[in-house]
């Protein structure tokens, strides 16, 4: 009884979901032409972004950001073009997909673009959530926490998956799960990249078995993704499974050979000091190199 409920709730909200979205659509049609062309380069670019995550050498950064810039060249003022653009450039600066790789340049920039979209729409979740996403890489911790109360403020339902990665680099690990929870029952088909994040808070909550298994499951979908392998041997050292550990080490080292402690301290800018040495003693245990 209980699975068929389980699978009516999936029903029902991928129906609603389908219905937003044509209304939304809908709406935007109803719109002078420049503002509905935007929106579909704004919709073109989103898609591009998930495909980019999946596969990162098929749809490149470079191609999303082109999709979203279009749609800004069309309409200027359109809040939602530029927290994506802004949440491209926070990629970037934690992964090595192209040459922003630890470049503060491009907090600053994702920084301006997500104050931007707060200065266009001061409504929209996204904006604050991006914006507290560039503060975070700033380590300007409180005002991230601000900007993300008041995501959840505008509205109590917003589950942007990437929240989670948020909450865990703000130290609210517990908070972070509950979010991506939510997100996986609303979503079921969503992007794998949440199971990372679970797996990233998971850890930081010494909760090292549920992480590898999150993990692993993420490994599995996304096997080029060298952050899943970070957390994966931080994992299993704390258990004690040294061969396992080893294993997620050399697939760290083979999807980003520069990665050491000192890079991932930068790449993942936690606030809490005990997750930074949580983490630092995982991969000191694995055997990553301190610099």
């Amino acid at each position: 009884m209980f699975a068929v409920q389980d699978d009516i709730n999936r029903t029902i909200v991928m129906i609603l979901v389908a219905h937003v979205n044509k209304a939304e659509a809908e709406r935007a049609l109803l719109k002078p032409a420049a503002t509905w062309e935007a929106y579909d380069y704004f919709l073109r670019g989103a898609e591009a972004y998930s495909l980019h995550l999946r596969e990162p050498a098929r749809t490149p950064i470079s191609e999303v950001r082109n999709l979203f810039e279009k749609s800004l060249s069309i309409d200027p003022g359109y809040a939602r073009a530029y927290a994506m653009l802004a949440r491209t450039r926070v990629r970037t600066f934690w992964d090595p997909v192209d040459g922003d790789h630890l470049d503060p340049a491009g907090i600053d920039a994702a920084y301006e673009l997500a104050r931007k979209a707060v200065q266009l729409d001061d409504k929209l979740p996204l904006a604050h959530f991006q914006l507290a996403l560039a503060l975070l890489f700033r380590r300007r911790c409180d005002e991230a926490v601000a900007e993300l109360e008041y995501a959840f403020a505008l509205n109590p339902n917003y589950t942007d998956f990437q929240l989670g990665f948020g909450l865990a680099l703000a130290g609210q690990s517990s908070r972070a799960i509950e979010v991506l929870q939510k997100n996986m029952r609303l979503d079921p088909f969503g992007a794998p990249t949440r199971l990372l994040y679970m797996g990233q808070a998971y850890y930081m909550l010494d909760r090292s078995a549920q992480a590898v298994a999150a993990l692993r499951e993420c490994a599995s979908r996304l096997p080029d993704l060298w952050t899943v392998y970070v957390f994966l041997a931080a994992a299993h050292a704390q258990l004690g499974q040294s061969e396992e550990a080893s294993a997620a080490l050399r697939e760290i080292l083979r999807t980003n050979p520069s990665a050491t402690i000192e890079r991932i301290t930068r790449a993942l800018p936690y606030n809490d000091p005990r997750d930074v040495e949580h983490l630092h003693a995982g991969l000191r245990k694995a055997g990553l190199p301190e610099a």
